[in-house]
């Protein structure tokens, strides 16, 4: 930085290498401060642009050949980065395939929130033999998450009783027999 302002450049500090020598090129290029400003904020944009959708291309395969597993792989465990503040409560959710499948955004990165030079959000693979913990939080949909157990829950108690009841109304009757 002190090499810039030694070239009298007085605008946004670089928040990277390539941005540090596209500001010193431009400086030594005779370019001005508010002219280079704005044309970092061109190539921050590009940078932000490919390198999201990079990012998403690369999650995307993951999620394809996680699918093509033949079930070995779950779904996945989302990290999300201490930077990534927005992000928070994906962090430690499980995703399940399907829902990865089906809604890619719930993967990071999130748009609008993870940047390209300070993301350390990362997801891993949950196995099928994997055990979680009850208490995980479980992702169904963008912006909805439940716990592993509310999921599991039993949601129809009659209809468990009743197949119960038939059960055991069979098994009588052919011990019966």
């Amino acid at each position: 930085m002190r090499f810039l302002a030694s070239l009298k450049y007085d605008g946004e500090p670089p928040r990277t290498k390539t941005e540090a020598s596209f500001l010193i090129d431009g400086r030594k290029a005779g370019r001005d401060s508010a002219k280079l400003e704005k044309d970092l904020d061109r190539l921050r944009q590009k940078t932000q642009r490919e390198w999201f959708k990079r990012e998403r291309d690369y999650c995307r395969m993951e999620v394809r050949q996680a699918r093509d597993s033949e079930g070995m792989i779950a779904g996945f465990r989302i990290r999300v980065g201490r930077r990534c503040d927005a992000a928070k409560q994906y962090h430690g959710a499980f995703v399940p395939i399907q829902v990865a499948l089906k809604h890619p955004q719930v993967l990071p990165p999130y748009e609008g929130i993870c940047q390209h030079w300070a993301c350390e959000c990362e997801i891993e693979e949950v196995l099928e033999s994997d055990r979680l913990a009850t208490d995980t939080p479980m992702v169904v949909k963008p912006g909805r998450i439940t716990t592993i157990r509310k999921w599991r829950r039993n949601r129809h108690p009659f209809l468990t009783l009743l197949a119960l009841a038939v059960l055991a109304y069979c098994i009588y009757h052919l011990v019966k027999t």
